[in-house]
């Protein structure tokens, strides 16, 4: 059995404090951090989507506190052991800005090595992201455009003969980040 705290329902609230893990045996080594989510806003010219963090300790939105109360008290009752969490990784787990730049996605740290290939994967890069995140683009259509951008993507990747050796220098020069209590949670996950 599992449960979901919809993001549309809860912005950006301690963990702890949001699911009262006292309540649950051995709690006392859980540590606290916080479940980030993002706002996405659109700017003047609607074209351009653009993602601010918001302040964990001040904001709580809760749409419909009953329907909360439920799925914390179902977790509660099912217990640590039966608690899932599910999260996409890239500007999700990692942060959105590092050191004052936009932060990497783990497709985009990747570096082959190979001009050429690096060259057609920004090329891939240049025409798909702007669909991602366009608001005229229905949902089922461009679930249809990322699975085809991922599949030319990893498709370069093994056509280009990434090597483990380019994953590991990509990686330690890379412009990538946890967020903070990230290796808390896994730790607590673990």
């Amino acid at each position: 059995m599992s449960y979901r705290l919809l993001s549309s329902n809860i912005i950006n609230t301690e963990w702890s404090a949001l699911l009262k893990l006292q309540n649950f045996p051995n709690s006392n080594h859980i540590p606290n951090f916080f479940l980030l989510n993002r706002v996405w806003c659109c700017s003047n010219n609607y074209n351009k989507l653009e993602m601010e963090d918001l302040d964990p300790t001040k904001l709580i939105v809760i749409n419909d506190q009953r329907s909360l109360d439920r799925k914390i008290s179902a977790i509660r009752n099912a217990g640590p052991s039966k608690l899932q969490v599910i999260a996409d990784f890239d500007a999700t787990l990692t942060r959105y800005w590092v050191n004052g730049l936009r932060g990497q996605s783990s497709h985009g740290l990747l570096k082959q090595g190979n001009p050429e290939y690096d060259a057609k994967r920004q090329a891939l890069f240049e025409y798909y992201h702007p669909l991602e995140f366009s608001p005229a683009i229905p949902l089922e259509e461009k679930t249809k455009l990322m699975e085809e951008w991922w599949g030319k993507t990893h498709g370069l990747l093994i056509e280009g003969g990434l090597t483990y050796d380019a994953i590991k220098s990509s990686v330690a020069n890379s412009n990538i980040a946890f967020r903070d209590g990230v290796v808390e949670l896994f730790e607590l996950l673990e």
